[in-house]
């Protein structure tokens, strides 16, 4: 189960003074949704009226704490820095493709002990095989606790995965080879919140912003159709 991670001083930090009680209870409970289902800090439309309405967005959005955004043709609002505070879709399913495993390794474990001592009711020499009581988990995943935010290096610059994921998102060539230096010259500046555990989720949050800044040229943009082809 991943978490929704919230600092022990936002209850007075400035923005969220700014948002206000009501929005930043919609904050919240967006970020328990957002981290249940692995959106990676994406908000739907669909689902705010679970929650509050339209002015509570925009006084998010207002207190800098969300950007308006549009995923897979759905509109809806992006949590800011989401992968450098909170575990990623990414983070949490290698975090559980991990656990799995270390199950499978202690059942064939399990299974080999009881065959060697012809045990087969899982019970050995009055102990039992069964596996330990799973205690409560850890509030911050071990994948991310391992890491730590830097300043973005001087010659940093996109993975390959990074245009890779960026083409197939329609974002173009152009836009980006236009943005990288904005985008590095302005975390470069920065004297304060200038360090992130991962830039090239940074950068990629940098361009769907910039994107929604163009809707003429995100409309031009050619869509990768998932089959090599655009």
């Amino acid at each position: 189960m991943p978490w929704f991670r919230v600092d022990d001083k936002l209850h007075d930090h400035r923005k969220a003074r700014r948002a206000g009680k009501a929005a930043m209870g919609v904050w919240a409970l967006a970020g328990s949704w957002a981290a249940d289902n692995l959106t990676n800090g994406f908000v739907p439309a669909s689902v705010l009226p679970r929650w509050g309405n339209a002015k509570d967005a925009a006084q998010l959005v207002a207190a800098d704490l969300w950007s308006a955004c549009e995923q897979d043709g759905e509109k809806g609002w992006l949590f800011h820095d989401w992968p450098e505070y909170q575990p990623t879709r990414e983070e949490v399913e290698a975090e559980r493709k991990a656990t799995r495993e270390r199950l499978r390794k202690w059942r064939e474990n399990r299974r080999g002990n009881a065959s060697g001592n012809g045990v087969t009711d899982g019970v050995a020499n009055g102990a039992s095989n069964a596996a330990p009581f799973p205690s409560l988990p850890d509030p911050v995943p071990s994948t991310s606790a391992q890491k730590r935010a830097t300043r973005i290096p001087d010659d940093w610059k996109p993975t390959p995965e990074d245009v890779i994921w960026q083409r197939e998102a329609g974002i173009s060539d152009l836009l980006a080879r236009r943005e990288l230096p904005k985008f590095c010259d302005y975390w470069r500046a920065k004297a304060k919140d200038a360090t992130k555990i991962n830039w090239s989720l940074t950068w990629r949050n940098w361009l769907r912003t910039a994107l929604e800044r163009e809707p003429k040229a995100a409309a031009s943009v050619p869509r990768y159709d998932g089959n090599g082809g655009w």
